[in-house]
């Protein structure tokens, strides 16, 4: 685990392999599934880091099985968990949902925890990524009627939790995800009502607001790009020409908060993460953020300057990409190379 923190990958994988040889020369009498179990943990981990998915999906479903064979149900249904999150990275969004859905009366019978404010997070996020609002919870035997609960509920819950626990941790979390939804909503309810529209709006911001408090740097850097992304977007060029901020105020925003949104402007969040990116350490999350932030950029200023800093931005994620052997990121690099030479040339 140090090895990834560091981002020296192999000696991580060797590490990972050294722990395996050992489980086999481990006495049955020393739980040798409890160690392997906890090993497959740290392998998804590093495998997820890398870009390898599947990999991870598989390393943390055999975890899962083998904390159940245990007993140790909390850890089987955190490995399933980190297992949906690996399903999740590669699109895999049906397959998500059933497995979140399998855990959910576990949870039910369960305190608040962690792990119960992660999984509703993650249900969350499984329904509105495959094009749901709502899920079926149970047939009520009163009136047969099928009981529902929507995403906004799923999020609320899950902060509720983690504000209970004192988790800011998590809070935010769930805050950045919350965030992803109503910006999706508002970028696809062309046939909404302006308010609706503009609520979703002020609820994407205001909620990266609150994600950028995060203690967890791949959170808050997250946060701040999606803001910096949304803010440059062309669907809201009618910001700029906004007389009637009121306009904007909601429940969950009030004034203040609405003159806050104004103030950070896209000059500050690109300064702001310019300064951090480089913290996040080596990884295909890495990766990601260095292209999205640059295809951000050329959204903001289509000038000469931004396409030798969005050119140098790309180098960066690059080397990383080549130093991981992640061909699906150099992939994506490419691409974005290429619409930017494209939009260089149309200039």
């Amino acid at each position: 685990m140090t090895y990834q923190k560091l981002g020296k990958w192999e000696e991580a994988a060797i590490a990972i392999q050294d722990a395996f040889d050992q489980i086999i020369l481990i006495d049955k009498t020393n739980n040798p599934a409890g160690v392997q179990a906890q090993t497959l943990d740290v392998q998804g981990q590093l495998q997820l880091a890398l870009g390898e998915g599947a990999d991870a999906a598989e390393s943390w479903k055999l975890a899962s099985e083998l904390y159940s064979e245990m007993g140790d149900e909390s850890r089987a249904i955190s490995s399933k968990l980190n297992q949906i999150q690996a399903l999740q990275s590669l699109g895999l969004f049906h397959q998500v949902k059933a497995a979140l859905l399998e855990t959910k009366s576990y949870l039910d019978e369960q305190s608040d925890s962690e792990v119960k404010s992660i999984a509703l997070r993650q249900l969350a996020d499984s329904l509105w990524m495959t094009g749901n609002t709502q899920i079926k919870i149970e047939e009520s035997s009163s009136n047969n009627e099928d009981e529902t609960i929507d995403v906004n509920e799923l999020f609320e819950m899950s902060v509720g939790i983690a504000t209970r626990l004192e988790r800011p941790d998590l809070s935010t979390a769930t805050q950045l995800s919350f965030g992803n939804f109503h910006r999706h909503q508002f970028l696809t309810a062309s046939d909404s009502s302006v308010n609706d529209s503009t609520g979703h709006f002020t609820l994407a911001l205001y909620s990266y607001q609150q994600a950028a408090q995060s203690p967890i740097e791949n959170v808050r850097i997250q946060s701040l790009l999606n803001q910096f992304s949304l803010k440059v977007s062309p669907d809201v060029d009618w910001l700029n020409n906004l007389s009637d901020r009121s306009r904007l105020q909601s429940s969950y925003c009030n004034s203040a908060c609405i003159e806050n949104i104004f103030q950070q402007t896209p000059t500050r969040l690109y300064a702001a993460i310019r300064d951090d990116i480089n913290n996040l350490g080596m990884g295909q999350q890495t990766i990601y953020a260095y292209v999205g932030l640059v295809d951000s950029l050329l959204e903001w200023e289509k000038n000469p300057n931004r396409f030798a800093e969005a050119l140098a931005l790309l180098s960066e994620a690059e080397n990383y990409a080549i130093k991981l052997q992640d061909k699906r990121s150099l992939s994506y690099i490419q691409g974005t190379r290429g619409h930017l030479y494209e939009l260089q040339y149309d200039k």
